[in-house]
């Protein structure tokens, strides 16, 4: 009897270790499935096929791979379980634009809005990819519209207006655009390369040269920069 009481009470201290053990071989295959975001919804998909935002989200980051096709099909997927998912669409337009499918883009774009419309990353993607094909005053429209969203989409958008404004000759309102993001982001040299060149195109010289020249001091040795400045 003695015994078997000495038993069952290792026996007892046994079973928790156990199943801690068991637990822990679970939890470290389980792990593998979060090692990266790709494999959370590759997992997910395999469990369910039809789980629409894990379609979406593998899209994004095959997009962000560049693998544009793939991400394209994904988008594809999530739009039919999902049709009305303005994030699909837009992502469905970006890896559209990334392949050189403007008009394709410009359509899916156009349905995010139906959406969401008042989307101001939506609203200055559909702006580049219709300046791209030379729409400029419809560009505009939507790099109007986006200045209205949060910061960081008001400062592409007030970039993008400027570029657009510039393209069609309005070079002093497009430099009220330019000087408002360098208010906020002194360091954007892409903005500050495009403030130069359209204050020389109003012949303010010496200004521009000065905007080339602090592009140089944060970031030297730009042959671009260095030719504008000559010019100036």
């Amino acid at each position: 009897l003695e015994l078997q009481a000495d038993a069952k009470r290792r026996l007892a201290w046994a079973l928790p270790y156990g199943v801690v053990a068991v637990l822990a071989i679970l939890s470290s295959q389980h792990a593998k499935v979060f090692r990266s975001d790709e494999a959370l919804w590759r997992d997910t998909l395999k469990k369910n096929p039809n789980a629409w935002l894990a379609h979406n989200n593998l899209g994004t980051v095959l997009l962000s791979r560049g693998e544009n096709a793939a991400a394209i099909a994904m988008f594809e997927r999530t739009l039919e379980l999902h049709p009305n998912f303005a994030e699909a669409q837009a992502n469905l337009a970006n890896a559209l634009a990334a392949m050189g499918k403007e008009d394709e883009a410009i359509a899916h774009f156009r349905l995010a809005l139906k959406c969401t419309p008042d989307h101001a990353g939506v609203h200055n993607a559909l702006g580049v990819a219709l300046m791209k094909k030379g729409e400029i005053d419809e560009a505009i429209e939507h790099f109007r519209a986006a200045t209205n969203g949060k910061p960081s989409d008001a400062m592409m958008a007030h970039d993008n207006l400027g570029q657009a404004l510039t393209m069609q000759g309005k070079t002093e309102e497009a430099i009220v655009h330019f000087q408002q993001v360098l208010r906020l982001v002194p360091r954007r040299l892409k903005t500050r390369l495009n403030y130069g060149v359209a204050l020389m195109a109003l012949g303010r010289y010496a200004d521009a040269a000065e905007q080339f020249n602090e592009i140089l001091r944060l970031a030297p040795g730009q042959p671009v920069v260095q030719q504008n400045l000559g010019i100036a």
